[in-house]
């Protein structure tokens, strides 16, 4: 009962001290609630948005894995349209899609460097570039997607900076990446003539009808194609070479993807969650590492803080140290007092910055931080711009207890070391 007396005392005796203290717990734990808000919300929402491309569980030939990086065109998907619908009455799938993945060659002929006829040169120094027109040849990955359903599952449609999408499922059009028009050196409304090798030689007449910047210099060498055309061009009928199954949540993609296989519709193809995907594992443990060095870092500076402001409150008061001590209060009894205090000073902060870190995140967890479009350009899918934040409970809890324990911490190590020395000493200290 002493104790709580002399903490309960010394907090109105030095009211200036007493708020300093108070305000720099609140300040620490409101600092880390909001932190923990904004990493929780932009952990979500990054990769909510990454899945959109990916799918929450992905199908693919059983061998494909082992041949992926050249991008095989005979470990295949087959029947796709019947397995579609398969897929579709799996409980918790509620959409699927599909994608080939190949090489082509693009070209055309640059018609500017064509002399005109109505200027008189002699034939037999013209070049054939001059005479005919210059050929224009890029190599490019490219893949065919399904139009309509990718612009409503991952809004490929918001990385188009020149132009437009596809205009429908079964046009004659091409999207290209911003690099590969930069290397072809056309734009939208140029005719393109897309070839494929497979077994043979197929090749399409198609319009350039949009500029795709990803922000990723490979990906923007990609050339889109509708699926149809792209089948056609690589002669696989109702084959693809991916299959994205999407849930409610990509949270559920494990769950999805024991329902596919529990389904049986798929005992011939490897099923797998979106982040058992080859380089998407790595992603994905890189970014959980960023965000929970982010929340340290904001962790350690509001303790930090804290920590600092402890201990100048107990450090200055080393004189009242040696004063109890030669009074017959033992050694223990004083840091009793002093955590008491530190107790004291920890839950009217803790509540303090609980509430405020709360109140501070409505806005954020309400309306979200726009983070910009033109930023977002620079990532690799179509991201929203927008991230809210997610506040729960067990934030709160986490950002109090923290607060709390590192209150005590910086009263007891100080109080403990200002104990150890002789009374006659500690009464010298100013």
């Amino acid at each position: 009962m002493f104790l709580i007396r002399y903490a309960a005392r010394n907090l109105t005796r030095q009211k200036v001290r007493s708020v300093l203290t108070t305000a720099a717990v609140a300040f620490a734990v409101g600092l880390v609630v909001l932190g923990n808000t904004f990493i929780n919300g932009l952990g979500e929402h990054t990769l909510a948005e990454f899945t959109r491309f990916t799918g929450h569980v992905q199908l693919r030939h059983a061998d494909y894995d082992k041949e992926w990086r050249f991008a095989p065109l005979d470990l295949t998907v087959n029947d796709f349209t019947p397995l579609r619908e398969k897929l579709t009455a799996v409980p918790g799938v509620v959409g699927v899609l599909g994608r080939i993945e190949f090489s082509v060659m693009v070209q055309y002929t640059d018609e500017s460097t064509i002399v005109p006829e109505d200027k008189v040169v002699d034939e037999s120094t013209l070049t054939d570039d001059q005479i005919f027109g210059r050929k224009v040849v890029e190599v490019t990955p490219a893949l065919g997607v399904e139009p309509s359903l990718e612009r409503a599952r991952n809004r490929l449609q918001r990385k188009v900076i020149r132009g437009s999408f596809f205009s429908a499922d079964d046009a004659k059009e091409v999207v290209i990446g911003a690099e590969l028009a930069r290397r072809l050196n056309v734009d939208v409304g140029r005719k393109l003539e897309i070839v494929s090798f497979r077994e043979g030689i197929f090749d399409a007449q198609v319009t350039v009808v949009g500029v795709m910047d990803t922000g990723s210099k490979i990906e923007n060498r990609l050339a889109y194609l509708p699926l149809g055309l792209a089948s056609q061009l690589v002669d696989l009928g109702d084959s693809v070479t991916q299959v994205q199954v999407f849930g409610d949540n990509y949270k559920d993609s494990s769950d999805l993807r024991d329902a596919v296989k529990a389904s049986g519709v798929a005992s011939h193809l490897a099923v797998k969650p979106w982040n058992e995907v080859g380089i998407f594992r790595t992603i994905v443990t890189l970014f959980d590492t960023i965000l929970g060095f982010m929340l340290v870092m904001i962790v350690l500076v509001a303790a930090v803080g804290l920590l600092n402001t402890m201990l100048m409150t107990v450090m200055e008061r080393q004189r009242e140290i040696g004063i109890l001590m030669a009074l017959g209060v033992t050694r223990w009894r004083v840091i009793g007092g002093f955590l008491a205090e530190a107790t004291l000073y920890g839950l009217v902060g803790c509540i303090i910055g609980g509430l405020g870190g709360v109140l501070g995140s409505l806005p954020l967890v309400e309306h979200g931080i726009t983070l910009g479009a033109d930023n977002m350009r620079g990532l690799p899918m179509a991201f929203e711009p927008v991230v809210y934040g997610i506040l729960s409970p067990a934030a709160v809890g986490w950002a109090i207890g923290t607060g709390f324990v590192v209150a005590l911490l910086g009263a007891f190590w100080p109080s403990f070391r200002a104990s150890r020395i002789q009374p006659v000493e500690a009464m010298r200290k100013i």
